[in-house]
């Protein structure tokens, strides 16, 4: 499955930014490949904001953008790489970006060079630390490398981060953006719905996992992230994805998976039973659940704020786990211990995408309703999570035809 972006989409894009950020060069680097072995990489993931300015998934390419003409200065490649894996095509470049301008990596820099020495100032985003601590991962050194050449030029040029820039940009979907994350959003429920109704024969959690990927494989698209088949105790792990435990009859298992299409993701969860009928203790925390994802779902509309919902939306989900009997007062922190993660993010070119949680929601917005409630001490887990697109009155569930229903 493939939506087809035209040329002029990424043109556009790039005359949109130009038309946000004003007359100094804006230069945007591709993410860089990742060692993975001696002589062999990770698999390459395109950086979100170099793909929508350009649709080129090859890395080590850079953009530049100016008032006059964009172009793309290539990499530096060894003969090893253009024997083992073929030479760049600057036809097949031009043709999916619509930059008319491809340069040599000298070439290219010679005019970085140039236009550095005439506009005194420029604009890029802003590379992330080496490192981030909080999620434990090194980053793409793609951004870094950017930086490092153009402060070779002049280590004294003012840079501007124009992450603001394309963030506003971004955050507002294109029918055709509406589109590929729709068409994500139908492949991933029909592979949960093939979960769902082999459920009972399937042993392991990694059983469910090759049911989806099967059907990823089948339609030509791709997992956005790796499968979340969380059963029993593994439902109250947020992000779970060993995925190795055996499934065991009457134990809930928690789905949460997104396939990936022309690079736009999907993101649904759903809360399922093993093989029987569920307990009248699981069936009362889905259904709290699902009163919580209702209430959300509503809402969502133009002129609220993603932050304002969640502080609402807390203080619903607070109602719910007193009637459960799993807290007595609504404290944050009596409510974090079964409801430790907020309710909504962003959905687009990453399945957490870019977006500013304190700005009005405007029309074209796409973003995520997930509520959950998770009891260690029971072995019970329960997320149900939807994708909504902002519309002009309210809010449009994409995912609205896949059933929330346990069985």
């Amino acid at each position: 499955m493939k939506v087809d972006f035209p040329s002029s989409f990424f043109t556009a894009n790039r005359q949109n930014l130009r038309n946000l950020v004003g007359d100094k060069p804006i230069i945007v680097s591709a993410n860089g490949l990742l060692q993975k072995g001696v002589d062999s990489a990770y698999p390459f993931h395109q950086d979100a904001n170099f793909w929508y300015l350009t649709g080129i998934n090859d890395p080590g390419i850079v953009l530049v953008i100016t008032g006059i003409w964009d172009f793309l200065i290539l990499p530096k490649r060894s003969d090893y790489q253009d024997t083992f894996e073929g030479t760049i095509n600057k036809k097949t470049l031009i043709k999916m970006s619509g930059v008319t301008g491809v340069l040599s990596f000298e070439e290219g820099w010679k005019e970085v060079d140039r236009l550095l020495g005439i506009s005194k100032k420029v604009a890029t985003i802003t590379p992330f630390d080496n490192y981030i601590e909080f999620y434990g991962m090194y980053t793409n050194p793609g951004r870094r490398q950017l930086i490092k050449r153009i402060k070779a030029i002049d280590k004294k040029i003012p840079i501007e981060n124009i992450v603001p820039n394309i963030t506003e940009l971004r955050i507002i979907k294109q029918p055709i953006e509406v589109k590929a994350i729709s068409a994500a959003i139908d492949i991933t429920s029909q592979a949960i719905k093939a979960v769902k109704s082999n459920l009972g024969k399937l042993s392991h959690e990694y059983s469910a996992e090759s049911v989806i990927t099967a059907h990823f494989i089948n339609n030509n698209v791709i997992n956005a992230w790796k499968p979340i088949i969380a059963s029993g105790h593994n439902a109250c792990i947020l992000h779970y994805d060993d995925n190795t435990n055996r499934l065991v009859k009457n134990d809930l298992v928690v789905v949460d998976i997104g396939a990936e299409v022309s690079h736009y993701a999907a993101d649904i969860t759903r809360t399922l039973i093993i093989g029987a009928k569920p307990s009248a203790r699981q069936r009362e925390v889905h259904r709290a659940v699902l009163d919580v994802q209702n209430y959300a779902i509503k809402l969502q509309k133009p002129g609220v704020t993603v932050f304002d919902n969640e502080k609402k939306i807390r203080k619903y989900m607070a109602t719910k786990l007193i009637e459960l009997g799993l807290i007595k007062r609504a404290s944050r922190a009596e409510i974090n211990k079964f409801y430790p993660h907020s309710t909504s993010h962003f959905l687009g070119l990453e399945p957490h995408d870019v977006g500013d949680y304190k700005l009005p929601l405007k029309p074209g917005a796409v973003l995520t309703v997930e509520p959950g409630i998770y009891i260690p001490q029971e072995n019970i887990g329960v997320r149900l999570e939807d994708d909504v697109l902002i519309t002009a009155t309210g809010c449009k569930v994409l995912s609205a035809a896949l059933s929330r229903d346990l069985l």
